[in-house]
């Protein structure tokens, strides 16, 4: 089997925000549209992986030729031609995203081709894992905060989390001591700064944030302050989490010796794919750390499934409201563009047992869509309209 093209979705969906502001925590504030697709990745075996990202143009056409006509079998030799291919340009960044959103659809294909779900390839430690609740973005108010927050808890999440950073410090603590009286003490409570303080206010809110049993907090400091992290870790009880602004094992070796943090959250999407993810797994199993990844909902579910220390799977508020016309039109019509996408149930995610990792789209469920919304992509164009994150992380839809 040979790798023949990489290929990206031809026709991008793009839908419309319906609430705004779409999302905001400490550092991002989202646009008024978002888009949604995905990369295909071809065989001569007419066995398609597929990546749930738009891979950068530039960044394909620098990695391609590290791809074409390889078995994708032979996925460590083709990381470490991309990686050195892109070493000039990489190491961090949109070349290691490039790789890593290419990584993800060679698995994809391996567990085709062996006609076996990705997360057995990789371990199968176990078939279905816990999920929590992500969201409480600083857009909303203390009440719809806590609406939104308990909402989880109803649906039978035992976790949940809520964005800090408020430019008043106290309003952060007003939201917090709101939503754990509300969710009550036997629900975890996370919180996420988004790499929005200095040291010195982190160190002081982690300890104004201690009376109210924060099972972790996530990227106090700006993610390349590793002596940061290690004074912040060092000054509070709270369990410090991190790494889904880090890079490959290099980045994470630091994170790790350095004692930065207690919960490592690699974006598989960022790090470089499922076959970095797991080294850095094994990494931190050596330091006793948990595995909680960022985003990627069924990537990161398989991931999470496949090794002794993976601990939870971030289920994100967009995947539950309709908040924008993507949304609403699958909460309408009961059609999903990615049909095996992960649904908690009561807070647990049973991994899909169909070969690779279930993101094959549904085209029909798409042009649905599109024949209902006529938004072009080229409204795109000199517009607001970067979610702060690859809107696809959210879902996999």
């Amino acid at each position: 089997m040979k790798v023949t093209d990489i290929r990206p979705f031809s026709e991008p969906l793009v839908g419309k925000v319906l609430s705004k502001p779409f999302f905001q925590d400490a550092i991002n504030y989202g646009g008024d549209l978002v888009q949604w697709t995905f990369t295909e990745i071809r065989t001569d075996e007419a066995i398609t992986g597929i990546t749930p990202y738009a891979i950068a143009p530039d960044m394909l056409s620098l990695l391609k030729p590290a791809v074409l006509g390889e078995d994708p079998v032979n996925i460590q030799k083709i990381w470490d031609k991309m990686y050195w291919r892109s070493f000039n340009q990489g190491r961090k960044g949109a070349a290691i995203i490039a790789m890593s959103q290419i990584d993800i659809g060679l698995w994809d294909i391996i567990g085709k081709k062996l006609k076996t779900p990705v997360y057995k390839l990789l371990g199968g430690y176990r078939d279905r894992v816990p999920g929590y609740g992500s969201g409480g973005v600083l857009s909303l108010s203390n009440e719809q905060l806590v609406k939104e927050q308990m909402n989880w808890v109803e649906e039978g999440f035992k976790a949940v989390k809520m964005k800090v950073g408020r430019r008043d410090w106290r309003e952060d603590i007003e939201r917090i001591k709101a939503v754990r009286e509300a969710v009550g003490n036997n629900v975890d409570l996370m919180v996420d700064a988004n790499n929005g303080w200095s040291t010195s206010t982190a160190v002081r809110m982690a300890k104004r944030f201690e009376p109210y049993d924060v099972r972790w907090l996530e990227e106090p400091v700006v993610a390349e302050d590793y002596d940061g992290y290690t004074r912040v870790a060092a000054s509070t009880d709270i369990p410090i989490a991190g790494g889904e602004s880090e890079y490959t094992k290099f980045g994470f070796k630091e994170l790790f010796l350095r004692r930065c943090i207690e919960i490592c959250q690699a974006d598989i999407g960022k790090v470089g794919g499922i076959t970095e993810y797991m080294k850095v797994a094994g990494m931190a199993e050596a330091f006793n750390i948990p595995m909680c990844p960022h985003g990627i909902g069924l990537v990161s579910a398989h991931c999470v499934a496949s090794t002794p220390n993976g601990t939870i799977v971030e289920f994100f508020d967009g995947n539950r409201y309709p908040n924008t016309t993507i949304r609403k039109f699958q909460e309408e019509t009961g059609r999903w563009f990615m049909p095996h996408s992960i649904r908690p149930v009561k807070g647990w995610i049973d991994l899909p047992t169909v070969p690779g990792l279930g993101l094959d789209p549904d085209l029909e469920a798409i042009e649905e869509y599109r024949k209902k919304y006529k938004f072009k992509v080229e409204e795109l164009e000199g517009r607001d309209t970067r979610s702060p994150f690859n809107n696809n992380m959210f879902l996999s839809l």
